[in-house]
Order: C-alpha cells, then sequence, then structure tokens
C-alpha cells in the first residue's frame, strides 16, 4: 500500500476530479483523512479480559475483572 499525498481536486465542467500523479497502473482508493476519528473503545468492554460480559454471573465476573485490572493493571 502506497500513500501518495500530493493530491489535488480539480473541477472540470461542473463535474470534481481527484487528481494525482504515479508511475504505476494500479487501482487506487480515494480514502478523505481530514475527518477521520479514532474508534473509541466499548464501555462494555472488560479491561481485564477483553470481553463483553452479559448475564447475571458473567456481571459479576466482569465486577471482579474490574476491581483486578484497577489493583493490577489492565490485560489489554
Amino acid at each position: 500500500m502506497e500513500l501518495i499525498r500530493d493530491v489535488s481536486i480539480e473541477t472540470i465542467d461542473g463535474a470534481d476530479f481527484v487528481v494525482f500523479y504515479t508511475d504505476s497502473f494500479s487501482s487506487f482508493i480515494v480514502v478523505d483523512t481530514s475527518s477521520r476519528t479514532e474508534p473509541q473503545p466499548d464501555p462494555n468492554r472488560c479491561l481485564w479480559c477483553g470481553k463483553v460480559h452479559e448475564g447475571f454471573f458473567q456481571k459479576i465476573i466482569g465486577f471482579f475483572h474490574a476491581v483486578f485490572a484497577k489493583l493490577f493493571g489492565a490485560k489489554y
């Protein structure tokens, strides 16, 4: 994968075109990174084991995992 930084948008006859120069023939993907955000962690994901605990007993396990994560540091 190659990142091409010298890219411009040109308008020709009312249509916008992405313009860049390359020395190879290939398929290219245009990605707008100007509004990229980092993925937010799932607040229900256990810091200790990385799983989402559901159900009564699993929530108890998740509680103790949260305590262990606070005491000893998160595993993930």
